[in-house]
């Protein structure tokens, strides 16, 4: 007797094989997929720099207020300005004050190197 075609047992198997293959290899896809997107942390920073530089313009909307942030900078506290946290560190030469400001958003970083006002 010639048996043709596959028992129910040997395609129930088939199945369960495949499955177990392709259950497998799905976290392998997922990493690939992934890996293959694009980074967008350098347009973030570049965002965060932009947002940076707005809030030091004086002539926008919302200017950040540099003496407010001397005044917590000299008390060791950072400003919430939009979205940005914002940290100081004034630098007082007598005649001149300098400032490095950190703006930090999301784990990103970027820094200001700036001349405030004299203080009468």
């Amino acid at each position: 007797m010639i048996r043709r075609g596959l028992s129910l047992l040997e395609v129930v198997l088939a199945t369960t094989l495949l499955a177990a293959i392709v259950a497998a290899l799905l976290p392998l896809l997922r990493d690939a997929h992934r890996t293959a997107e694009p980074d967008t942390r350098p347009n973030r920073v570049f965002d965060l720099a932009w947002a940076a530089d707005d809030a030091l313009d004086p002539d926008a909307a919302d200017p950040l207020d540099l003496d407010l942030l001397a005044a917590a900078a000299s008390q060791g506290q950072a400003l919430h300005h939009a979205d940005l946290r914002i940290t100081a560190t004034v630098v007082d030469t007598g005649a001149r004050r300098w400032a490095w400001i950190a703006f930090e958003r999301d784990g990103l970083a970027v820094a200001r190197w700036i001349e405030l006002e004299a203080q009468p």
